[in-house]
């Protein structure tokens, strides 16, 4: 679990080959960043529970509980994404039994779906991740 992913490098995660092993690869690649989703929502959690903010801030209070309360709802988010990602995984098994046309290009289009799903939740917490960076990082305790 050692890939990296950056927000220019959110190209890389979609399907752009259509073979089974492409896909595959694909899912096992969005795996992965979901992972280190779930590690930044762990230390982010951490980290605005943690007493490291100038207390004279005003709002504080309701302002870190306000990024605690978005962070759980992208963690929710988070779990349906990958619900979604683990049944794909399951159907792409079933996608070896095709034999028709009809049925691989059903396979396809969910797949491209659950790309664009994955990829808009992506952005979302990036947007997030950058809103507590620039809202937190000038009061931290000196």
């Amino acid at each position: 679990m050692d890939k990296d992913f950056s927000n220019s490098d959110i190209h890389r995660l979609s399907p752009n080959d259509d073979s089974i092993d492409k896909m595959k690869a694909d899912v096992a690649d969005w795996e992965t960043r979901l992972y280190q989703i779930f590690e930044e929502m762990t230390f982010l959690n951490k980290y605005l529970k943690a007493d490291i903010f100038e207390q004279n801030q005003p709002n504080l209070f309701e302002n870190i509980t306000k990024y605690l309360s978005k962070l759980k709802n992208l963690q929710s988010q988070k779990i349906e994404v990958t619900t979604l990602i683990e049944r794909h995984k399951v159907e792409l098994e079933e996608m070896m039994e095709c034999d028709d046309l009809s049925c691989d290009a059903f396979y396809h289009k969910e797949h491209n779906l659950l790309y664009s799903e994955l990829r808009k939740f992506l952005l979302k917490f990036d947007e997030y991740k950058l809103d507590v960076m620039k809202h937190t990082g000038d009061i931290l305790l000196k």
